[in-house]
């Protein structure tokens, strides 16, 4: 009894390593198993595993008129800071005014005052009493004080003033005055000579 026990092992362990033998080489043999046992794991095709497919970029969008696109966000342009104004510093400084002259006004008339007349020229002629130069004006008889004016003028050595005035109408009469000054001072008398068209010598004729 235990010698045909024996001898099934043995038949049942030839026939499993047997049929484990023909699995294996069964391929190799040209003889497919599948054919005859199609539902054995081994013959059951894997499922394809898919493949990722890469998610499409979103197009950027356009951003509205005063904002750029940073990062796929529409933020406002930057825009340049204005340049600051100069600033004046006023601070400490004197506000300005007028020159003033360091010169006193004469008080005192010029001496001997003439005009001698010739046609279009005429010489004005007086001493200086007060003062370093003098001032000599002119304008056609009739007509407002003073047209013309001639400043600065400078005496000789003896405070004696000449001066001749040319183109003159010599068909108008001229008034003339004259006026001493010192520096860039004024005078307060202005002594006035009235000529007429001839060739003569004319004299004081009033103050003002």
């Amino acid at each position: 009894m235990k010698g045909n026990i024996l001898v099934s092992l043995v038949i049942g362990t030839l026939l499993v390593f047997g049929g484990l033998f023909f699995a294996a080489n069964s391929y190799a043999w040209g003889f497919n198993i599948c054919n005859i046992f199609p539902n054995l794991p081994q013959c059951q095709e894997p499922s394809p595993t898919p493949s990722p497919s890469p998610s499409p970029s979103p197009e950027p969008e356009e951003c509205d008129e005063g904002y750029v696109l940073v990062e796929d966000e529409c933020v406002p342009e930057e825009q340049p800071s204005p340049s600051p104004e100069p600033v004046v510093e006023t601070q400490g400084q004197p506000a300005p005014t007028a020159p003033v002259c360091p010169d006193g006004n004469t008080t005192n008339v010029v001496a001997n005052l003439h005009v001698l007349r010739a046609g279009s020229d005429a010489t004005v002629n007086f001493f200086i009493t007060e003062g370093n130069n003098a001032s000599i004006f002119y304008s056609v008889v009739g007509q407002p004080h003073w047209q013309y004016a001639v400043a600065d003028v400078k005496p000789n050595a003896d405070n004696f003033v000449s001066y001749t005035i040319h183109d003159l109408d010599p068909n108008l009469g001229y008034d003339f005055g004259a006026q001493q000054r010192f520096g860039c001072g004024g005078g307060q008398t202005t002594g006035v000579v009235v000529d007429g068209p001839v060739t003569q010598l004319f004299n004081l004729t009033y103050w003002e």
